[in-house]
């Protein structure tokens, strides 16, 4: 799991050459509800969590948090925003914004209202 403070932590320990197209929004692969699962080495599998998925976006020394959808998360979601700031220009990390109860539990509810003061958010890179 990535806190903001994690991911910072995470963020200074990357070195990478600098690519040769700027970082941009890429939709992400969505859900497909299928009767039986893929089976076999070729398959990954992840647990569902009840989030929003987001890319977080570091170009040309700015920072965007963006929906799956393109909507720009970065107003509401401040905080995880900010911890991208130091990662290397020209990176995209794939995650999901999550939000846990007092027991350790995924919940979309307070998430959807969360009050920045109140929910600890986590960013989970997918």
């Amino acid at each position: 799991m990535l806190t903001p403070d994690r991911l910072i932590a995470v963020a200074k320990t990357i070195q990478k050459p600098a690519p040769k197209h700027p970082a941009r929004f890429v939709e992400p692969m969505q859900c497909m509800a299928v009767a039986k699962l893929p089976e076999g080495p070729d398959w990954e599998y992840e647990v569902k969590l009840d989030g929003y998925r987001a890319l977080g976006i570091k170009s040309a020394g700015g920072v965007k948090l963006m929906s799956r959808n393109g909507k720009d998360f970065s107003q509401r979601f401040p905080a995880l925003a900010r911890a991208f700031e130091p990662l290397a220009d020209e990176t995209v990390i794939d995650g999901e914004i999550v939000a846990f109860d007092d027991v350790g539990r995924p919940s979309f509810n307070l998430l959807q209202n969360h009050a920045p003061h109140e929910v600890s958010l986590i960013f989970l890179r997918l």
